[in-house]
């Protein structure tokens, strides 16, 4: 069973073996609520320093520049340092986060988020949505847009290595398993049910956490999770995950009859990191 997203006026699950959605590139977005006007916009990549060091200064920097101070980001009004690493950018921070712990992750390289920034108009205030904490807010200034445009270019760097590995590990473990038969186990079933019951009520988080428990239990017995995982990262625009789930489904599935359709979906998706 495989589950088709299809865009009418809202998005409705069948049993299929292709898939039709629309194309999914981010672009600025406007809307209201309440009555009150916002505005999103993405980042782009930019130049960083050469250095980890140097790149966590500027970072630095630019966190000290806020101008406005919410309870929402108590966790960034004593930031003692800032840190870049291969697999993540975090600051040490004398708020506690969560069970003693004083450290909070700006983005990671195993976990993907959709940036941006979003600003209502009646409020000079810029939000960056984040991984741990809720998010920042800043004046809308240079400064915000230029921090969510290196968080953004550190994230891809971050995640591209990471799915890198991911890849690889999936296609190890396919060579050492070839020839033997892939069953899907009954507790496995009781995930993919579930996430296509999460899927049908529109809870796409939730079906990815399924299905993601469901490969976690045999990551070959069932490509056609990774397919499903694909479309329903897409629509909650995390489209790099989105790549990394596709390419695992035509790892695991080179011959299948949508394999033209999984291949053009990647190209569609790859759309949203061109420099």
């Amino acid at each position: 069973m495989k589950t088709r997203f299809m865009i009418t006026v809202c998005l409705t699950v069948v049993c299929a073996v292709s898939t039709n959605v629309s194309a999914q590139i981010k672009t600025e977005k406007t809307g209201t609520t309440n009555n009150l006007k916002w505005t999103i916009r993405y980042p782009g990549f930019c130049n960083l320093a050469s250095s980890n060091e140097k790149i966590a200064e500027e970072i630095k920097d630019l966190l000290k520049k806020r101008q406005k101070q919410y309870y929402a980001t108590a966790l960034y009004k004593n930031i003692d340092d800032v840190f870049v690493t291969d697999s993540s950018v975090y600051v040490t921070t004398e708020t506690v986060v969560s069970r003693n712990d004083t450290t909070v992750n700006l983005v990671r390289a195993d976990k993907e988020i959709n940036l941006y920034t979003k600003k209502w108009d009646d409020d000079n205030t810029l939000y960056i949505y984040l991984a741990d904490a809720p998010l920042i807010y800043m004046s809308w200034n240079e400064e915000g847009k230029v921090l969510c445009n290196m968080l953004y270019t550190l994230q891809y760097r971050m995640n591209q290595k990471y799915f890198d590995r991911e890849l690889r590990r999936l296609k190890d473990l396919k060579e050492r398993e070839a020839g033997k038969t892939q069953t899907v186990e009954e507790n496995q079933r009781r995930y993919i049910v579930q996430a296509s019951a999460a899927t049908n009520q529109q809870l796409y988080s939730k079906a990815i956490d399924y299905f993601s428990r469901a490969v976690s239990i045999n990551p070959l017995s069932y490509p056609v999770a990774y397919y499903n995982m694909a479309l329903l990262n897409s629509q909650i625009e995390l489209f790099g995950t989105a790549i990394m789930n596709m390419k695992k489904y035509l790892l695991l599935a080179p011959d299948a009859p949508d394999a033209r359709v999984a291949q053009d979906k990647i190209y569609e998706w790859e759309a949203n990191f061109q420099q």
